[in-house]
């Protein structure tokens, strides 16, 4: 697998048009938020500032490392959504979302 790089934190072009129907469709009831195929973490931290506790997850070293240095207030993994860290139990999150994540999928 080819390592996807991010040159930075800010958010993406999805953010244009797919930020804001989702934060509406979560709502604000606060809610334990997985972000697979997390990027940078632009997107979490979106989530994360309505009140939900989020932890991301993507296989890339360099988003990872930008999501852990500007958004703190998240949870972040380096894991493949095939592999899954023993910290995350996948039946405790209320809501998995997966934007822009099965393009960049093998299987």
């Amino acid at each position: 697998m080819s390592e996807y790089r991010y040159s930075s934190a800010g958010r993406g072009h999805h953010a244009s048009y797919l930020l804001e129907p989702l934060l509406n469709l979560i709502g604000t009831e606060r809610l334990k938020v997985a972000d697979l195929g997390c990027g940078n973490g632009s997107l979490s931290d979106a989530i994360a500032s309505l009140g939900h506790e989020v932890t991301g997850l993507d296989a890339s070293v360099s988003a990872i490392d930008q999501a852990r240095l500007a958004y703190p207030s998240c949870r972040f993994f380096r894991a493949s959504i095939d592999d899954l860290p023993s910290e995350i139990e996948p039946a405790s999150f209320d809501l998995v979302v997966s934007l822009e994540t099965i393009e960049h999928l093998i299987d």
